[in-house]
Parts: C-alpha cells; structure tokens; sequence
C-alpha cells in the first residue's frame, strides 16, 4: 500500500469531513441548491385547439413566425387549448404584437393570447340595483382605473 498512497485509505480529518457533510445534506437542502431554470406564466401563450389538430401542426405553424430554439416545449391543456411556453417574456409580447398574435393552423386563422391575464379583476358586491352601471364606471375611471370591459 506505501508504493500507491492514492489507493489507500483516506486520512481520519477527510475521512470525518465526507462523514460531517453527509449528515447535513437532505433531500430538501439539495433539493433548495440546485434550482430548474422553469419558465414562468408569463412565458405561455394559449391557443383554441381545433378538432383533429395534432400539437405539432401548432409548433410548426409558430416556429414560421419566431426562431424554433425559442419554443421551450409545448403541451395540449385543459378546455381544449394549446399552451406553448417560449424562451422570454420579451418574445412573447413581440409575437402577440406581430399580426395580432396569430397562426393559420389548417387553414383557419388561430389567434394566441397569455395564458396570464396582465389585468386585474375588481369585484364589487352589495350595489344597489337602483345605481346604473355608468355611474359605477365613471366613478372607477375618476381614481384612476382603466376598464377593460364594462
């Protein structure tokens, strides 16, 4: 064992320092070091699925409009929808702003928007049935909010 000292047994002070930090390591502490670079909601943009539509014909028809390496992945959803994730936020926003947002799939015009809302939603309960819904709007539009639908 003297001619080859790599091969022996470690020292006692490593021998301990490997003991030490494997009893501090946990699943959940690792776990915490080593974070996925997961894109956010912010990066999805959803489409209406039409009927007999595989995903890829969606994938093909907005990888023609931005560059195929910015598609992260894609995914059929709930209520019959398409949600393609891309790389930035800041694609997203440049392909909702190019032809409104849309791709032909099929022959048919399918327009894309957020899978999040950007607007926030403001419920007002309790109103009486008496005030008109003008003089509710305008009062919101005097503090200073912008309605996006009446």
């Amino acid at each position: 064992m003297d001619e080859f000292p790599e091969l022996g047994a470690p020292s006692q002070g490593s021998s301990q320092n490997t003991t030490n930090n494997n009893q501090s390591r946990t699943y959940s502490t690792v776990a915490a070091q080593n974070k996925f670079n997961l894109p956010s909601k912010k990066q999805a943009i959803v489409f209406s699925a039409l009927d007999n539509t595989k995903v890829e014909e969606y994938l093909y028809a907005i990888g023609n409009k931005i560059q195929p390496q910015n598609i992260l992945f894609i995914s059929r959803i709930s209520n019959n929808r398409i949600c393609i994730y891309l790389s930035s936020e800041a694609i997203v926003e440049k392909f909702l702003n190019t032809d409104n947002g849309s791709v032909v799939v099929n022959q048919q015009i399918i327009q894309g928007r957020r899978l999040i809302n950007a607007n926030e939603r403001l419920i007002i309960s309790n109103v009486c049935l008496t005030i008109p819904h003008l003089v509710i709007e305008d009062a919101l539009k005097r503090i200073g909010l912008s309605l996006v639908t009446t």
